[in-house]
């Protein structure tokens, strides 16, 4: 009879382990699929960022041939040569800080890869979730940004 409680005993305990690791199995599948769709949405958001780069580069090249080619009489310039200048300046500005919340979000991604498990990986990334947001709400404000920086520019 002792020998059949102990067989009980083991199989409730083993029982109870089973059950953690289901629910430690389902959180982390799901911890796994929200980090999948924040991640598509940094992809989506960095992605645009590079068309809006390339967008300032045309831009640029089409402003600075025409700056060099004809000087428009000033009633035909959507903006004075002084807002113009002072529009690139504000747009120069707005790359850079870009620049800086991307580089960011490469130091805090960098940190959470070099986990080699997937499950240290998924608690890195979750520790950095609300900086990784912020980082990416401020993306979505400068490509704003830049995008009416751009409207003005090309008149």
């Amino acid at each position: 009879m002792a020998e059949v409680l102990g067989i009980v005993a083991g199989v409730t305990g083993l029982l109870d382990t089973c059950t953690r690791l289901t629910v430690y199995i389902k959180e982390l599948k799901e911890d796994g699929a929200g980090l999948y769709a924040t991640l598509d949405g940094l992809l989506t958001e960095v992605t645009a960022l590079g068309q809006a780069y390339r967008a300032v580069e045309t831009v640029y090249k089409n402003h600075a041939t025409t700056l060099q080619t004809t000087i428009e009489p000033r009633h035909k310039r959507p903006l004075s040569l002084a807002d113009t200048k002072k529009t690139w300046t504000a747009l120069e500005k707005a790359i850079k800080s870009c620049d800086t919340i991307t580089a960011e979000l490469c130091s805090i991604l960098e940190k959470i890869s070099q986990s080699k498990r997937i499950v240290l990986r998924v608690r890195a990334f979750w520790s950095k979730t609300e900086e990784i947001r912020q980082r990416r709400t401020q993306l979505v404000m400068y490509n704003d940004v830049i995008q009416m920086y751009l409207t003005l520019l090309e008149g």
